[in-house]
């Protein structure tokens, strides 16, 4: 007869992961993964990585494999990119790696119940906002353009409604005052490689009881398009620098200056009063434009074309700049 295996070693045996992501902010996340969980008390083994179709990208529109394929395949891992994960081939392509978890971290479809429920241990998804705030497709981006102090990054029990789940665990992190989306998503992301890698081995343990979220406290980000970048001048320049710093790296706050383009990659506000759009000179390294209320001071930016270079050394190469109008549309420029 066999002996019964004890309750202690169950949960040593290692758990079989499978990892979704896509951008930025899954990488140092499957790194974390791919580094500690075979550590971790209770080790847990990255199987196979899920992430999105090959896309082309650059200038040249190259067709390349995003940094997290590419990650996998360096460690020699299974690497499924299903144009839909909710059809049924796709469901069963990774049903048949027999994942004990799933972990998600921006992967940019929903997942269907099939996979939800599937996994031994579930799934779970790593949400970079303070859950409910921020629900949504652009959390970090709509910390910044709506001034919150503070965010963090949310482990939750995934579900079928985006971002709806209980919550495992938090950590929260300062906003800080001249923090782009791209600097506050690696600081995120690697919160939550922490956070996940410190929360794994007491819910796969059966410690953790997963808290509902108060869905009257729930706030929605948006999903952001390439158009959004585009400044409006008759807005306070304290919204001005805060879409600066939210649309950097992408899609990148821009303007138009004699017919170019011309994008804005670091700001700063200050009270004052001048016409919206005019540039009045350089103040402090800085150039100075006038908004709908207050003055943006623009510390980088770069010409289509050009490299990104600081505001005062671009306008000693483009004097026209110290007098420049920007516009919020390409219109016909002559010199004459």
């Amino acid at each position: 007869m066999a002996r019964p295996v004890p309750f202690a070693l169950v949960y040593l045996a290692m758990v079989r992961a499978v990892f979704m992501g896509s951008d930025a902010f899954s990488l140092p996340v499957l790194e974390a993964l791919l580094a500690h969980g075979p550590s971790l008390s209770v080790p847990v083994e990255t199987a196979a990585v899920v992430t999105q179709p090959d896309r082309a990208a650059g200038r040249g529109r190259t067709v390349r494999p995003n940094a997290v394929k590419a990650l996998a395949l360096n460690r020699e891992l299974v690497v499924l990119q299903p144009d839909r994960i909710r059809r049924p081939e796709a469901v069963q392509s990774v049903l048949e790696i027999s994942p004990d978890l799933i972990v998600v971290a921006s992967f940019g479809q929903i997942l269907p119940a099939a996979l939800l429920e599937a996994p031994r241990y579930k799934s779970l998804n790593l949400h970079p906002s303070l859950l409910p705030r921020l629900r949504g497709a652009s959390p970090i981006q709509t910390a910044i353009l709506e001034g919150h102090s503070r965010t963090g990054t949310t482990l939750i029990l995934m579900t079928t409604e985006m971002d709806a789940g209980p919550i495992l665990a938090q950590k929260d992190v300062a906003v800080r005052e001249s923090e782009t989306s791209g600097e506050l998503t690696d600081r995120l992301a690697a919160l939550s490689g922490e956070l996940l890698l410190q929360t794994l081995p007491d819910w796969i343990a059966g410690k953790l009881s997963p808290r509902p979220q108060d869905d009257s406290l729930a706030t929605y980000s948006p999903r952001i398009a390439k158009e959004d970048g585009l400044l409006d001048w008759s807005l306070p320049a304290e919204t001005l620098a805060r879409r600066i710093r939210a649309f950097n790296p992408w899609p990148v706050a821009h303007t138009y200056w004699q017919g170019r383009l011309l994008r804005l990659l670091r700001a700063r506000s200050r009270p004052g009063s001048a016409e919206p759009g005019r540039v009045y000179g350089v103040e402090r390294g800085s150039l100075s434009v006038g908004s709908g209320s207050g003055v943006l001071l623009i510390d980088e930016m770069q010409l289509a074309g050009g490299k990104p270079a600081r505001a005062a050394d671009l306008a000693r190469g483009h004097p026209a700049l110290l007098s420049a109008r920007f516009t919020s549309e390409a219109e016909v420029w002559s010199s004459a």
